[in-house]
């Protein structure tokens, strides 16, 4: 059964936009976090870092209330393009990571990273150098 997709294509690219700021925060968080020498100037992995966690911080911190109310109030006039428990979950979870690649920045994270393939060794702070 073939099934149309009824969302319009400025939503496809909105969710798209969305992915690649999320993926390009966390990569440049993982470089900071990491410590590891890069070739991207350090304001050049701050950028995304800062620009990423704003845009999902921000964005899924004024949908999540709309998801919420028309979930719990049902009104008959608003349809939603997508399951509202998920869209629910990804808001609430988009939030938090952007709060916590915020935190990130801002007072640095001095607790050992141990990631698949890499050697066990204290994070730099990646908040502001002063």
């Amino acid at each position: 059964i073939a099934h149309r997709d009824e969302r319009p294509a400025g939503w496809h690219v909105l969710v798209g936009v969305s992915a690649c700021w999320a993926l390009a925060a966390s990569a440049a968080v993982l470089a900071l976090v990491r410590g590891r020498a890069t070739r991207l100037p350090y304001p050049l992995l701050l950028a995304p870092a800062w620009l990423g966690s704003g845009s999902m911080f921000a964005w899924s911190g004024w949908r999540l209330p709309a998801t919420v109310y028309v979930a719990l109030a049902h009104p008959g006039d608003v349809g939603y393009p997508e399951n509202l428990a998920v869209a629910v979950a990804l808001h609430v979870t988009a939030v938090m990571a952007g709060a916590g690649i915020m935190r990130i920045l801002v007072r640095g994270d001095r607790r050992p990273v141990s990631l698949p393939g890499s050697a066990r060794q204290p994070a730099e702070r990646v908040g502001p150098r002063l």
